[in-house]
This record gives structure tokens, C-alpha cells and sequence, in this order.
């Protein structure tokens, strides 16, 4: 089964601030759940230097063409200057569950 759902993936540096992204994503028909998953390393090259951070990764479900509007809010919204904002295209699932993201979403 083909959607029109899609997984967003952004990192973030405290609890805080994953539970207030998450919370207001949900809260503006955003995203259907987002799991908060902690406990993340993150290596990475920024302004010429090597960094390791550790950092929360939120993976969210929502519809496809929310995407770019998820972007502008989490940028509005996420203490990083420049945040991860990835999208990965939810190919199949249990069709219950993909219902349930796309009648908890905006249209």
C-alpha cells in the first residue's frame, strides 16, 4: 500500500525542548504522534570543527504535503540555528495506524 505519509526526523539537544516541539506539532495538526527517542550521539562537522553531542532524535508522522509547513514550524521553533528537518516516505503499515495519521492531520 502506496500513502501520502511521510516519517520527519529532527534532532534536538535537551528533553525540553524535544516535549515542546513535539508538543506543539501535535497541537497544530502537524503530526499525527511523534516518538521522542533519546539517547543520541550525533558526529558531525559545523563551521570547520569535528562535534560529538548527545541529542534526541523526534520522529514524526504526518502527511506528505505538511512537510514543507513542518520545516517553517520547527525552524520558528527548535533552538538550533540550523535544525535537522529529514523526511522519509512511509511506504506500508498497518492501514488502521496510517488512518489514524492522516484523520489526525491537517488537510
Amino acid at each position: 500500500m502506496s500513502t501520502s505519509l511521510t516519517a520527519v526526523f529532527i534532532t534536538t539537544n535537551t528533553m525540553e525542548s524535544a516535549t515542546s516541539l513535539a508538543s506543539g506539532l501535535v497541537q497544530n495538526e502537524l503530526a499525527a504522534c511523534v516518538n521522542i527517542i533519546p539517547g543520541v550521539t550525533s558526529i558531525y562537522k559545523w563551521e570547520g570543527k569535528i562535534n560529538q553531542d548527545q541529542e534526541l532524535i523526534l520522529m514524526v508522522k504526518t502527511r506528505q504535503e505538511l512537510v514543507d509547513e513542518v520545516t517553517k514550524w520547527v525552524k520558528s521553533n527548535h533552538p538550533y540555528d540550523c535544525p535537522e528537518v529529514i523526511s522519509l516516505p512511509i511506504l506500508a503499515g498497518n492501514h488502521a495506524y496510517l488512518d489514524f495519521v492522516l484523520n489526525s492531520t491537517r488537510h
